[in-house]
């Protein structure tokens, strides 16, 4: 919980008299932030399977320690809106600690994005989205269509987000590319409690996906409500100043290199994890931010990768804070 601490300044009223005790910091909320039971936690972690060590991201694994089978976990409020992302993490994300790329708990609260370009995943970061072979209306015969489907969505759903944050689109970084960088500014007179700084910068980082009809995951399909064909890898960090670094060239494709500070760590910022979210196309989690995401959906993350702990509850809209 963060807090702003109040300072009073004592006038000295006498030699005699001692200056009042500090006063104790006063949370800035006035109602206490909900935290939701999970009732679907075996879908969940099974969708956040790829925290997990090895051993238990197997459906058994996930579903004989915590359920019996799954419930087909997209819920009343998040929908299933078919038609939202593309591309998901193939064991790999664009992230890794700066000093300690492997360690599950970095010294340092920094990250460094190599978009693909060589980093190896840490175990506790995850990208992923599951796409239907026809959505829209629109067949993706291709891993090439599927991937420019993404970067699409990609962008309707940030304007969706800008439009409920208050904020206006702009591009600040190769907005046609697979890598882009967008910039919302803030306008108008809405407000966002804690954190609400005038510019946001959002970079994604989108991978080509993998047909997956031959391999086929009836678990998965059951949790999304449509057969999984095309799975890839996606990132994104979400900064309050532009990305400062260079691009290296990988395939190809020009892709971003910088020192990243995302925490999603406020309202405004767990706003944009829900809207990309929604639906159950996308999911993405960081133990660095302690959380995953999914369905439009934020979840609290334990400190330890087990079954029982990684999804510890969700994070409610409507009491949402630090």
């Amino acid at each position: 919980m963060r807090y702003l601490p109040i300072v009073l300044l004592a006038a000295t009223l006498g030699a005699c008299q001692s200056a009042p005790p500090p006063a104790r910091p006063v949370a800035i909320e006035t109602a206490p932030r909900i935290e939701m039971p999970v009732t679907d936690k075996a879908d969940v972690t099974y969708m956040a399977r790829y925290m997990l060590p090895g051993p238990m991201q197997s459906a058994q694994a996930v579903y004989s320690g915590l359920s019996n089978t799954p419930t087909g976990g997209l819920s009343p409020t998040g929908g299933n809106i078919v038609g939202a992302g593309v591309a998901g993490a193939m064991g790999q994300s664009p992230v890794s600690r700066v000093g300690a790329p492997t360690a599950l708990y970095a010294s340092t609260a920094s990250q460094i994005f190599f978009g693909f370009a060589g980093a190896k995943s840490p175990a506790n970061v995850v990208g992923r989205v599951y796409l239907p072979r026809a959505i829209d209306g629109k067949t993706l015969a291709s891993a090439e269509e599927a991937r420019e489907f993404v970067r699409e969505d990609v962008r309707r759903r940030i304007d969706d987000y800008a439009a409920q944050t208050g904020r206006t689109v702009s591009c600040f970084d190769q907005c046609d590319s697979f890598y882009p960088t967008y910039r919302l500014t803030k306008t108008g007179s809405q407000t966002w409690p804690y954190y609400d700084p005038a510019e946001l910068y959002v970079t994604f980082f989108i991978h080509k996906p993998t047909n997956m009809e031959r391999k086929g995951n009836e678990v998965l399909d059951k949790i999304v409500h449509f057969t999984n064909a095309w799975e890839g890898g996606y990132f994104l960090a979400l900064n309050n100043a532009p990305p400062a670094g260079g691009h290296t060239t990988k395939d190809g494709e020009s892709v971003p290199e910088f020192q990243d500070t995302s925490a999603f760590a406020h309202p405004l910022e767990r706003t944009l994890l829900r809207v990309l979210t929604k639906g159950g196309n996308y999911a993405v989690g960081n133990q660095y931010w302690r959380q995953f995401a999914w369905n439009g959906r934020v979840f609290a993350l334990g400190e330890k990768l087990d079954l029982e702990s990684l999804i510890q509850y969700e994070i409610a809209p409507s009491t949402d804070r630090p």
